[in-house]
């Protein structure tokens, strides 16, 4: 998917240091939010998603600078678009998995989150 000519280099750095700053904090505040803050991975995956657009504009403006065809642009856009879904895909699987282990390996969140699931069922009826 990826190549050198339609991706410049600035953006494949930036999307990489992006992934690697999602991995890291992600892993590292596992422990500190064990307390069955789990709703904290979503915000932070939601904030995050904001910076693919601006990864966006700044590939436009770099190509509009080069002064490549519209259909380069396209298909340079439509290259990225695919692996921003790629990697959206796998951010919200190593959620999910993340979530999972705490809830299991935490007996006190297991208890928090069955009351609060059984007490949306109810609102819901």
């Amino acid at each position: 998917i990826i190549k050198s000519s339609t991706l410049p280099p600035l953006l494949l750095s930036s999307l990489l240091s992006f992934i690697t700053n999602c991995a890291t904090i992600i892993f590292s505040s596992v422990p500190r939010y064990c307390h069955c803050q789990y709703y904290y991975y979503y915000y932070y995956y939601y904030y995050h998603y904001y910076y693919y657009y601006y990864y966006l504009l700044l590939l436009l403006l770099l190509l509009l600078l080069s002064g490549t065809t519209t259909t380069t642009i396209i298909i340079a856009i439509a290259r990225i678009i695919i692996i921003i879904i790629i990697i959206n895909i796998i951010i919200i699987i190593i959620i999910i998995i993340i979530i999972i282990i705490i809830i299991i390996s935490n007996s006190k969140c297991l208890k928090v989150v069955t009351l609060f699931l059984t007490e949306e069922i109810n609102e819901i009826r």
